[in-house]
């Protein structure tokens, strides 16, 4: 099996459109299948990824400082917009909610708005 890069791969998800993606520690971003693969641009600056979700029918990368969504190939905001938070580190999505924590806070997306969960 040809493998998309030789970095190391950090986390990966399958996702509902049927793709596997996956980050790896040089701040890449792959999406394939198979022996397909290419690779996604995100601009992070200092940034790494530090999540990847699948949520309905996004791919949701998070950085401390963003949320993406990646599914189309590209990197692009989030539709239903993201929380006021200081830091995205943590996703969980699952039974169609879609979970953030940063540091010191969390909020829960689901499906309709965002409402925080707690704030320290």
């Amino acid at each position: 099996e040809e493998c998309p890069s030789d970095a190391n791969f950090e986390k990966i998800v399958c996702a509902s459109n049927g793709q596997v993606y996956l980050t790896t520690d040089r701040h890449e971003l792959w999406v394939g299948r198979d022996r397909k693969w290419r690779p996604i641009k995100v601009d992070l600056g200092y940034q790494f990824f530090q999540e990847i979700v699948s949520y309905r029918d996004l791919v949701i990368v998070s950085t401390d400082e963003a949320l993406y969504d990646v599914s189309t190939g590209q990197a692009r905001s989030l539709p239903m917009g993201q929380p006021q938070m200081s830091n995205f580190a943590h996703l969980a999505s699952g039974d169609g909610v879609l979970v953030v924590a940063g540091v010191d806070e969390a909020f829960l997306y689901d499906g309709s708005r965002w409402k925080k969960i707690f704030q320290l």
